[in-house]
């Protein structure tokens, strides 16, 4: 019957939506441990080992990142109206992120080979970058924004035609 469809229906769209609203947050936070481990990296300017665990931990969470984006791609809800918008986005940040995590590993590779590079020097070497990690993160945001949006939307869709039958049978009744 239209409603046992439209319940598998929603019951589909809600789990891929939870799905990929929980990984678009998850996305988030993770962008925010990327600048948290580049600033300590650049802190931890002559202390070697320091800057050893600092490169281990946003390697750990660039790995994740990667990973996640591939995993946001796979669940963006189909027959959204937005999927095509939500995979070029997702595009872009993998994108945007690949250049901020490799331009990132060459600062640092370069900070370690050489002791008169100061944590300013560094950061300096990164704001070219900045633009990168900023447009994954707009990106994040964009996706986190239309998760409700959309699962609002399938809800309007499974819902309409109950009420519509709903007001005919009213109507009959009257």
């Amino acid at each position: 019957s239209q409603i046992t469809m439209n319940n598998k229906t929603f019951s589909r769209v809600a789990t891929d939506d939870v799905v990929f609203l929980t990984a678009a947050l998850r996305l988030n936070v993770l962008s925010l441990q990327h600048r948290r481990y580049e600033k300590n990296f650049f802190i931890n300017t002559g202390n070697k080992e320091g800057q050893a665990q600092d490169l281990e931990q946003f390697n750990v969470v660039a790995a994740e990142t990667q990973e996640l984006i591939q995993v946001v791609g796979a669940s963006i809800p189909p027959g959204a109206d937005e999927a095509e918008d939500m995979k070029t986005a997702l595009a872009g940040a993998g994108t945007s992120h690949e250049k901020y995590m490799n331009g990132f590993l060459d600062v640092a590779a370069k900070v370690q080979a050489d002791d008169t590079i100061t944590a300013q020097n560094g950061n300096a070497m990164m704001e070219p970058l900045a633009a990168e990690i900023e447009a994954c993160e707009a990106s994040g945001a964009a996706r986190a924004n239309r998760s409700p949006l959309y699962i609002n939307t399938v809800t309007a869709k499974v819902t309409a035609p109950r009420n519509r039958t709903q007001m005919e049978n009213t109507a009959l009744l009257t």
